[in-house]
């Protein structure tokens, strides 16, 4: 029977058409890696963890077509995954308490966790085993930490049980192969950027002439009438909002864009 590493081999060369190279994976650690690094970061690592990386030890980011197959994030070795956690406990984040902020009931109120291990990264958000989790929470849940401030998000109960569900994604296609994307995308965004590119080159939908100029004659006489109605300090807030650029403006947006100036016309 095929492990857990050699099936998540196995499904991205599938589903990549054979396109990723034969060594995109590092060969895994020894065991005595594993016991180093555990002790430098004072944890207990979980077996699935210890089980995936004797076999592969992350991304090969040294072959010439590199591409992000772990659903679109790189694989951290395990040299990586100490010095990212080392990253982490130097910036002395774990001091700070998040109570303030909604967060899952599964995972403790802190910005970080010396207990939490990181072990894939997508430009500053990153894929962590959480060896510390709150009550109702699983030794060992994969969490997400984002870069934007967001609360920590629970992801799944385990590496193992995350893997195998990626595994099976990739064999429904939910998670597709796409060269221009460098990687793995879901299929549903990627369905998407086309529909953009395609109103993009043919200047329809959102990239319509006719509804550019109606979105920016309307921001236009908006701004007039809020200029007369808020207080001055306010005024910078809604400029901010006014300069919002217009491809961003879905109908739903632009909807409720247009009931507000109905508001503010009837208040004049």
């Amino acid at each position: 029977m095929l492990s857990l590493a050699e099936r998540l081999y196995q499904a991205i060369h599938q589903a990549s058409h054979n396109m990723v190279a034969v060594d995109c994976f590092q060969l895994g650690v020894t065991p005595e890696c594993l016991d180093a690094a555990a002790q430098q970061m004072d944890m207990v690592l979980p077996e699935d963890f210890k089980a995936l990386y004797q076999v592969y030890n992350g991304d090969n980011v040294s072959v010439a077509e590199y591409f992000y197959v772990l659903a679109g994030y790189e694989w951290l070795s395990l040299e990586r995954v100490v010095a990212v956690w080392q990253d982490f406990k130097d910036a002395g984040l774990a001091q700070f308490e998040e109570d303030d902020l909604a967060h899952d009931s599964r995972v403790r109120p802190v910005f970080w966790s010396e207990k939490w291990l990181p072990f894939a990264d997508d430009n500053g958000y990153y894929l962590m085993l959480d060896l510390d989790p709150a009550e109702g929470g699983e030794y060992g849940q994969v969490i997400l930490l984002a870069n934007d401030g967001e609360p920590v998000s629970w992801i799944a109960p385990s590496l193992s049980v995350w893997l195998a569900s990626y595994i099976e994604d990739l064999h429904n296609k939910i998670w597709v192969f796409d060269v221009d994307y460098h990687g793995m995308i879901l299929a549903s965004e990627r369905a998407d950027y086309q529909r953009i590119e395609h109103e993009k080159s043919t200047q329809t939908g959102c990239f319509d002439p006719n509804r550019l100029a109606q979105q920016a004659a309307l921001m236009q006489q908006m701004s007039e009438q809020v200029k007369q109605l808020v207080p001055e300090a306010m005024w910078a807030q809604w400029q901010n909002m006014a300069h919002m650029p217009l491809l961003d403006m879905d109908d739903a947006t632009l909807k409720v864009l247009q009931n507000l100036q109905k508001c503010l016309s009837q208040s004049d």
